[in-house]
């Protein structure tokens, strides 16, 4: 787990997957790649074990223990260098309770223009 963390901290990119379970989707391959780092392949064990348990699932558990497939999408974004960046926390007007972020990425001072 230390290695992920440290990983993490000192990549350029942050990686994240997204696994979709498809129902009534049936087929004979492990894998079927379909590009750009979009696949359909086989559940494994501990997803199902990991979908029984989420508290708040759109799909019953006997929807679950019948998905035998599922779309995984991988994808990299490259990190933001905070030391040009800055981030702003702002409360959604009007609305009590709720809270928005800001983003604003400023230039060096050269160019003369921050973006919004």
């Amino acid at each position: 787990m230390y290695g992920d963390l440290e990983r993490f901290f000192y990549s350029d990119k942050i990686q994240f997957r997204a696994i979709i379970p498809l129902l009534n989707f049936t087929g004979y391959l492990a894998e079927i790649h379909l590009g750009q780092d979009l696949k359909i392949r086989r559940i494994t064990t501990s997803e199902i074990e990991q979908l029984l348990d989420l508290r708040f699932s759109p799909l019953r558990h006997s929807e679950i223990i019948h998905v035998k497939y599922v779309a995984e999408f991988g994808h990299s974004l490259k990190k933001i260098d905070w030391r040009n960046h800055w981030i702003v926390r702002q409360s959604v007007a009007g609305n009590v309770g709720q809270v928005g972020y800001g983003f604003a990425y400023s230039s060096p001072a050269s160019s003369g223009t921050t973006h919004l």
